[in-house]
């Protein structure tokens, strides 16, 4: 082995990234490898990883978990930063080559031109936080530097140079790369979409639904007159699921014994739970009971459960709270017309 100037006279193997045959890799030389192909070199080996695991980050946070979907944006995440990782530090302590920098045809060289080890690697790799913190600053230190060394170059004494002559780039298998990596961000926008925000547009959706149609349908339900007492008791029973067509039955039939008008209103409600087939509301009912002069004045809060079904939402269940006894009209005056 000779050396001259800064950089190592060497002819080693590396793997042909597309066909996977062995090859000469060309030799490091004393000049420095452009800025536009470090930046180029980076783009490929780390921001494409970077990329994916960034959109699995996303979604990882915006979907509730854990369960099934959450674990696997974590997989994702996790294979992509082992991904870049391991092509950065491993195979190219192994190979000498990234996919990146085989494309542009630059290597990174220790003290002297010398091979770098994955320990020097890993630690390089971690002193680029110190080229992205500070602006990132650091970055852009090989336009003005010399020896076209970033601020991680300069704490772990490497440098990169451009390689003579430069090995055939791998245009296919950074080509396949980036489709993958494209689909893969395709795919988790998608997916999350479908699973958070359409199922939040859902929810909100039935939440403006509810809060409309709930309270009406409670009106409904307690709404009656001795003159057309089957046809509103038969309208009443269409508002109910069957799980809770037992307990109307029950209070229609007591209704039947001393009959009655019954008139509500519902000043104030408020929807407590909801979501794309159900949903749960507090609703505060004001009822006249009986014809004038003699009408009685009753309120009460009812905490109600609603179902859709078929498009349309019916009473799945109701706990009915009076707030008051009925209050009788007051006595005519003895001495009025």
């Amino acid at each position: 082995m000779s050396t001259t100037g800064t950089a190592e006279i060497t002819t080693t193997a590396a793997v042909d990234l597309d066909s996977g045959a062995p090859e000469p890799t060309g030799t490091p030389i004393a000049a420095v490898a452009p800025w536009s192909a470090r930046a180029t070199a980076f783009a490929v080996d780390a921001l494409v990883g970077l990329g994916v695991a960034g959109c699995a980050a996303l979604a990882w946070l915006t979907t509730p978990g854990p369960g099934p979907w959450w674990w696997i944006w974590l997989g994702v995440l996790g294979v992509s930063v082992l991904a870049v990782s391991g092509q950065r530090v491993l195979v190219a302590a192994v190979t000498g080559w990234t996919l990146g920098r085989r494309l542009v045809g630059v290597r990174v060289t220790g003290p002297g031109g010398a091979p770098v080890g994955p320990g020097r690697l890993l630690a390089r790799e971690l002193a680029h936080l110190l080229d992205t913190l500070p602006l990132p600053v650091g970055w852009f230190w090989p336009l003005w530097d010399g020896d076209g060394r970033t601020v991680a170059d300069l704490l772990t004494a490497t440098r990169v140079h451009p390689v003579v002559p430069r090995p055939p780039a791998p245009r296919r298998a950074v080509l396949i790369v980036l489709a993958v990596a494209s689909g893969l961000c395709v795919a988790t926008a998608a997916t999350s979409y479908l699973l958070v925000y359409r199922q939040e547009n859902a929810v909100e959706q039935a939440r403006a639904e509810i809060s409309r149609a709930g309270p009406q349908l409670m009106v409904d339900l307690l709404s009656y007159s001795p003159d057309t007492l089957d046809e509103d008791f038969a309208r009443a029973a269409g508002l109910t699921t069957p799980a809770y067509r037992d307990e109307l039955d029950a209070a229609q039939q007591q209704a039947r014994e001393n009959p009655a008008r019954h008139t509500y209103i519902v000043p104030n409600s408020a929807v407590l739970s909801a979501s794309p087939q159900k949903a749960s509301m507090l609703i505060y009912l004001r009822g006249e009971i009986g014809e004038p002069p003699a009408v009685w004045i009753s309120t009460a809060t009812a905490q109600v459960q609603f179902v859709r079904d078929a498009g349309r939402w019916l009473i799945d269940g109701a706990t009915i709270f009076p707030n008051s006894r009925p209050e009788a009209p007051p006595p005519p005056d003895k001495d009025g017309p």
